[in-house]
């Protein structure tokens, strides 16, 4: 009797941890293309909902964090491959998986047991860390950011007045907000920890993100 018990429990507890790794949403919030030069792409959604991306590098690690708010709010995620319902990778954000097709799913849930609760808004960013590098200077079509690595201060040149400028950390919370409204602008950053951070700017209508970091 003893064994029977123990082997139901063990086979509840294998089913329990298979199902809570593969949490499925039912609502297709939205569909995006991957930005495989390094650059970001965001997308926003409701708990209990998923998003599929397509144009995918095979191979490629990609980081998935989230900025909603408030911080401290967790988001776990399944990542399937829809062609066979396959898990890929499951846990809670800052999320990194390597693609393994084109075209994945991202399910998106409050808890680890599938809770469909409510986020609120929530917005989600996805870098693709196989392209993305660090140099001296980051060169953008419209944008350079110097020096990186830095110490104190960041430097900032763009082509078009620079609307805003965000810089988050690795678990996507904002920690610098600011809307230069001219060029060029210099941001002291010397109280910031020495991490890896990505900072996001919008000018002239575009919007480009990049990762920096303080040594």
């Amino acid at each position: 009797m003893k064994k029977i018990t123990f082997l139901s429990l063990l086979v509840f507890l294998v089913f329990n941890t298979k199902f809570h790794a593969q949490c499925q949403a039912t609502i297709q919030e939205s569909t995006i293309t991957a930005d495989n030069s390094g650059g970001p792409f965001a997308l926003i959604l409701f708990s209990n909902n998923y998003s599929t991306i397509t144009n995918l590098a095979v191979g490629d690690t990609y980081t998935i964090t989230n900025t909603q708010e408030p911080p401290n709010y967790t988001v776990f995620m399944t990542i399937r491959d829809p062609s066979d319902n396959s898990v890929v990778q499951f846990g809670a954000a800052p999320l990194s998986f390597v693609a393994t097709a084109t075209d994945l799913e991202i399910h998106y849930f409050t808890d680890n047991t599938c809770n469909a609760g409510i986020f609120g808004v929530l917005a989600i960013f996805i870098v693709n860390d196989s392209t993305l590098s660090v140099e001296d200077n980051i060169v953008s079509k419209n944008i350079e950011i110097f020096p990186n690595p830095f110490s104190d201060k960041l430097k900032i040149i763009s082509k078009d007045i620079l609307d805003s400028v965000i810089i988050y950390d690795s678990y996507g919370r904002k920690v610098i907000v600011t809307e230069p409204s001219a060029r060029t602008t210099e941001i002291n950053l010397s109280h910031l920890k020495s991490n890896v951070y990505y900072i996001l700017t919008s000018s002239g209508g575009k919007i480009n993100t990049k990762k920096i970091i303080r040594i």
